[in-house]
């Protein structure tokens, strides 16, 4: 399915209706991931059969409004770049967005990116505007607009925590990408419970790994 946006580029998105509607969770996908990520088609698979309907979007340059359900709960499931998206998109503001689960958060976005590019991609980005960044889980097309918005966020010194909003954060303490001890640091800086997996890295490459993520998911958006 394709939402409406604002823009005249439409989302592609994946809805799996729950017959009991308690809850929409909106899942948003890591960099370079997409709503056909593993971990989107898992939580699509166990959701619903908790009376959780799920959407799923692809962002842009990845993959391929809430106007339909008023009266029930919106939740948020994000990962890594979605992660960071969604504190960005709750901080200091009115939302009606209830839970946000945050799994392998990039608290520290700026660092990411930039430490994955390379000189010679520094200097096409300035000549060129854009670079095809190969270092993460897919290729993905990066202009330089986008490094200088990163480059404005920093969570650390931004972010208001909502009192509205449960937050919970799941971590691997083994994340090669994305800093456990800087999302250590966030957490109880803002006071964000932060549930940490032993031995996980960054995509929770072990079964073992994620069962605990979506066994954490289910109780707390549950």
């Amino acid at each position: 399915m394709l939402i409406k946006s604002r823009t005249k580029f439409d989302i592609p998105a994946n809805f799996i209706f729950s017959k009991e509607q308690k809850a929409v969770l909106i899942i948003v996908h890591g960099f370079a991931s997409s709503k056909e990520s593993p971990t989107c088609k898992r939580l699509e698979e166990i959701m619903p059969k908790n009376g959780i309907s799920t959407l799923a979007i692809d962002l842009p340059n990845h993959g391929e409004n809430k106007n339909n359900f008023p009266n029930i709960p919106i939740y948020v499931f994000a990962s890594s770049f979605g992660a960071f998206l969604a504190l960005l998109y709750i901080n200091n503001k009115k939302s009606s967005v209830k839970k946000i689960f945050l799994r392998c958060t990039a608290v520290n976005m700026k660092k990411i990116l930039f430490d994955s590019t390379e000189p010679l991609e520094w200097e096409q980005l300035k000549k060129e505007g854009f670079i095809i960044n190969a270092h993460f889980l897919r290729p993905v097309r990066l202009s330089l607009d986008f490094y200088n918005e990163i480059e404005t966020y920093d969570l650390s010194e931004i972010f208001s925590k909502p009192k509205d909003i449960l937050l919970k954060m799941v971590h691997g303490d083994c994340d090669q990408i994305a800093s456990y001890a800087e999302a250590v640091k966030f957490s109880k800086q803002f006071g964000i419970e932060l549930e940490t997996i032993n031995g996980a890295d960054h995509v929770f490459s072990k079964k073992e790994y994620s069962d605990i993520v979506f066994n954490l998911a289910k109780k707390f958006l549950g």
